[in-house]
């Protein structure tokens, strides 16, 4: 008789288990098999979680040899539903895995150890502390976050469609990102109030001329306890070294009165320090930046100006991590 993998789970609540309830003691997952007659026998050897080889023990070899004997018709039953291997091969799998798993984990605290983390390392490690379920991505352009296996969805918005990103930034040096979502990253308009577990946003924020109005959309979207994820230029290690670092107050200025007010202080500010212009030339650029409606970076942080800033404002979020490595520092904020 051909048994199916619910017959032979006796202990499952079937047929076959309220049955022998009444026939035997507690029948026990998988230690039943059906003789001929159709009557459900124990098999040997399996009572109490034993085996074959274990109930075998310290036994006189003809006896062993007639529990092996009894099993057998158990033992069709079950081949009768295996894969030749299939065990060893699951188990194979289990064990590379691991392996793959506990070299990986090796490799990233040698790193951490000789102080060679790269920024991406970092933002991968704090993605999969923090990343869960769908959210959206914006402005990935050409360098993505690569997401940990919690994440469910993830939508890449940005301002514009693939076909005009590639020609603005022709100088990327990776495949720009497809945007699934076009729309303003500041306000994020498509989405509605409490729709997303989280938003990442990197290397965004220093190119925003009112970054509270930003931030604030930002959480805006996020359901409770989701994750606003930004990764913003080191202001001591890169082009905008420099600059000043923007001051809250600066920043609740621009907030209050309209960033309109800075925005010729920034480009000027570009053209002086980062593309070098003197005297006259500066004004000249700021006038070509303006005119070209260029987004350079108006702000320029480092992990404690920024983390004053945060300190600074009334924001429904509280800091879970502020974390820098090499020319960049990660801030992740839990909406509240």
């Amino acid at each position: 008789m051909v048994m199916t993998a619910q017959s032979i789970d006796a202990g499952s609540g079937g047929e076959y288990g309220r049955y022998l309830e009444g026939k035997t003691r507690a029948p026990e997952r998988g230690s039943y098999y059906l003789t001929p007659e159709g009557e459900p026998q124990q098999a040997p050897g399996r009572c109490l979680g034993t085996t074959v080889g274990r109930a075998g023990r310290g036994r006189p070899l003809a006896q062993t040899k007639e529990i092996e004997a009894a099993r057998q018709p158990y033992n069709r039953a079950i081949g009768a539903h295996a894969v030749p291997g299939q065990h060893a091969v699951e188990r194979a799998e289990r064990r590379l895995r691991y392996l793959v798993w506990q070299v990986r984990r090796e490799l990233r605290d040698l790193l951490l150890r000789k102080g060679m983390t790269d920024s991406k390392t970092a933002r991968e490690d704090l993605a999969l502390r923090f990343l869960r379920g769908d959210g959206i991505e914006i402005g990935a352009l050409d360098y993505p976050l690569r997401l940990p296996r919690g994440v469910s969805s993830i939508r890449y918005v940005d301002y514009a469609d693939a076909e005009t990103l590639r020609a603005v930034h022709a100088t990327a040096t990776g495949n720009i990102v497809a945007p699934d979502v076009i729309d303003d990253g500041e306000r994020l308009s498509s989405f509605k109030d409490r729709s997303v577990d989280f938003v990442v946003a990197n290397h965004m924020l220093e190119h925003v001329e009112d970054p509270i109005e930003a931030l604030t959309n930002q959480l805006r979207v996020l359901k409770a306890g989701g994750i606003l994820f930004l990764a913003i230029p080191d202001g001591n290690h890169s082009f905008d070294r420099a600059r000043p670092k923007t001051s809250v107050e600066h920043l609740i200025r621009d907030h209050e009165n309209g960033a309109h007010a800075s925005r010729r202080q920034h480009y000027e500010e570009c053209a002086r320090w980062i593309e070098g212009h003197q005297g006259a030339g500066i004004a000249q650029r700021a006038d070509e930046m303006e005119g070209e409606e260029l987004r350079p970076h108006f702000h320029v942080w480092d992990a404690l100006t920024f983390g004053a800033f945060l300190a600074s404002v009334e924001l429904p979020a509280r800091l879970e991590a502020l974390q820098t490595t090499g020319d960049e520092f990660v801030a992740v904020l839990r909406k509240t």
